[in-house]
């Protein structure tokens, strides 16, 4: 549960409130990282919330605060993850109060908003902002 929910942290982070220009935006590694061949994130999310729906089917909700925290919550609204958020080698890696980092290859945000969030092992979350 700790998984999905970091990872709909994750896509809650690059769709809400992010302009386009924003959506857009590379984080100021990233010019290293290319040069270094590691991955840049296709976009860095913006600070709100983003419901998530993991690859078994499991929905919930993360809002990633702007001071670099985050808290996950399951569909009925209870918290089942918090703790800090970094955008990290291109990719956005969660470190949850009690667990180990977890990061995500996030994709461009499609028109409205939406994206995947891919985890270490391939799962691929289904993100989009909260509304």
């Amino acid at each position: 549960m700790k998984k999905f929910a970091v990872i709909a942290a994750c896509a809650l982070l690059a769709a809400c409130g992010a302009k386009k220009e924003e959506a857009a935006a590379v984080p100021s590694d990233a010019a290293s990282a290319s040069e270094t061949g590691a991955p840049v994130a296709a976009h860095t999310p913006a600070p709100g919330n983003y419901d998530f729906t993991d690859a078994a089917g499991t929905s919930g909700m993360t809002s990633l605060i702007k001071d670099g925290s985050y808290v996950d919550r399951d569909a009925g609204g209870k918290v089942t993850a918090k703790g800090k958020w970094a955008m990290t080698d291109g990719k956005i890696c969660f470190t949850p109060e009690a667990g180990d980092v977890q990061c995500y290859s996030l994709s461009a945000p499609v028109a409205d908003g939406s994206f995947t969030a891919t985890d270490a092992k391939g799962a691929v979350t289904q993100v989009k902002p909260h509304k």
